[in-house]
């Protein structure tokens, strides 16, 4: 049997709630949050406040990308602006995460596979490893 579901199914005024849900939910989420907690030892410890908005920050960019209320890729460009501006996290240890070697080559490789996919490489590559091979085709294909 089929699902009724499909991807991207958020109809708009869903995406404009979720739009607004999701900073809500982060801020009733920060506010709930305790400024301390009992660790496993029996210890007490201090809940900092650059955590509980880490934390809140984290749930509202659930909340996006679930809702794909924006494009995921700038929901993922949230903690940007977001970190510094609310103490989590310094703007160059922000930043240096997205510059990190490892996501390069990652966008380094997708580049490369659209690339391949808009010039229809595969077909040239097909047809130079058959002639390659076999030589001329006699049969015409």
């Amino acid at each position: 049997m089929e699902s009724s579901i499909e991807i991207g199914a958020v109809s708009n005024r869903g995406k404009v709630a979720a739009l607004i849900a999701g900073p809500l939910i982060a801020l009733a989420l920060f506010f709930i949050l305790p400024d301390a907690y009992v660790n496993a030892a029996g210890d007490t410890v201090a809940f900092s406040t650059a955590a509980r908005a880490c934390l809140a920050v984290t749930a509202w960019m659930a909340v996006w990308w679930f809702t794909e209320a924006l494009p995921i890729a700038a929901t993922a460009m949230l903690p940007l602006v977001v970190y510094p501006l609310f103490g989590i996290a310094t703007p160059a240890a922000t930043f240096s995460n997205y510059a990190n070697g490892t996501i390069f080559l990652f966008l380094g490789g997708f580049l490369i596979a659209a690339a391949i996919h808009r010039w229809h490489f595969w077909t040239a590559a097909s047809r130079f490893s058959r002639s390659a091979s076999s030589g001329p085709n006699p049969a015409g294909w």
